[in-house]
């Protein structure tokens, strides 16, 4: 059996993110959203990367 796909469901959300990943570029600013199932180490991973950047970087984490 074939399915073809006729519109992607998230065009929108893609435009929107789009839109701001392009804001927040102009002003300098990189932004990173971390995934991951739980238990696998997504806190571990941000603590030890601000550990290791804040004395070079301006970060902030939103949840």
């Amino acid at each position: 059996m074939e399915i073809k796909v006729m519109a992607n469901i998230l065009d929108k959300n893609d435009r929107i993110a789009a839109d701001i990943n392009c804001r927040l570029s102009k002003k300098g600013i990189f932004v990173l959203n971390l995934l991951g199932s739980p238990g696998s180490g997504k806190t571990s991973l941000l603590e030890k990367t601000i550990d290791v950047l804040k004395s070079e970087l301006r970060l902030a984490v939103i949840e």
